[in-house]
């Protein structure tokens, strides 16, 4: 790979993981419960399987989640559990 698309990669782990910061903080406000930032996706591989995969926001190939609507469904089933 060049160091062109590398930086360009490097660019959207950015994005993606300002994304995060804010999906958590509106979940907590909407909650009142506290979520790690990547408490479902938890590694920059998740990040490039989004990238990889047209995600629209974080990707997280174990579980399929490819979708911002999907990622906070989740995360309010495990805050029910």
């Amino acid at each position: 790979p060049s160091s062109s698309a590398d930086g360009s990669k490097a660019r959207f782990v950015g994005k993606m993981w300002r994304r995060e910061i804010r999906a958590q903080r509106r979940l907590t406000s909407e909650t009142g419960k506290t979520f790690p930032p990547f408490m479902i996706g938890d590694s920059i591989r998740d990040l490039h399987f989004a990238a990889d995969s047209g995600g629209v926001f974080l990707g997280v190939s174990e579980t399929g989640v490819d979708s911002k609507q999907t990622f906070i469904n989740e995360i309010k089933n495990l805050v029910a559990i």
